[in-house]
């Protein structure tokens, strides 16, 4: 049926057993948000016609990272959803044929999830250097410019 889905669900579950142990490695705070880049790849650029099977991955992945960080469910889709608006904005406008161009699009995707993370850090008075974040949004950056991933097919399997 929806096999890619089932697939993409399966990894974020994993992916949130996981990551907090990964996180307390020596370098693993600089690593980015493995639910974002779950996200940013697992939906193709330019989105399908149809907004809704993007929406629902992003509301699973936000409810399973809100479930193992600090961040609360609504920060969490509010951080997800900017995440895939702020980067259909920018493949609509650039070429994603360039290095520079799909590393700017998952770099200027990831800050809002930064940005996010940040407030909340403040508000628990949790002092986070800003380095981490800047290595993490350029993390990020990179993963998603090294993947490259168009739509070429209807998304996560079926008909079109």
């Amino acid at each position: 049926m929806k096999a890619r889905l089932i697939v993409y669900l399966a990894l974020s579950v994993v992916i949130t057993l996981v990551f907090p142990w990964v996180r307390q490695l020596p370098l693993g705070v600089y690593l980015p948000d493995a639910w974002l880049l779950l996200l940013l790849l697992a939906v193709p650029t330019p989105m399908p016609h149809s907004a809704r099977k993007p929406v629902l991955l992003a509301f699973c992945l936000a409810i399973l990272r809100s479930s193992v960080c600090l961040c609360s469910p609504i920060a969490s889709c509010a951080s997800m959803f900017s995440a895939l608006l702020v980067r259909e904005a920018l493949t609509l406008r650039l070429s994603d044929s360039l290095f520079v161009y799909r590393f700017s699009c998952g770099v200027l995707a990831s800050v809002p999830m930064a940005l996010i993370d940040i407030n909340i850090a403040g508000q628990y008075q949790l002092h986070v250097p800003y380095s981490i974040w800047v290595w993490r949004v350029l993390l990020t950056g990179l993963v998603v410019a090294l993947v490259k991933r168009r739509a070429t097919g209807p998304m996560f399997g079926g008909k079109r």
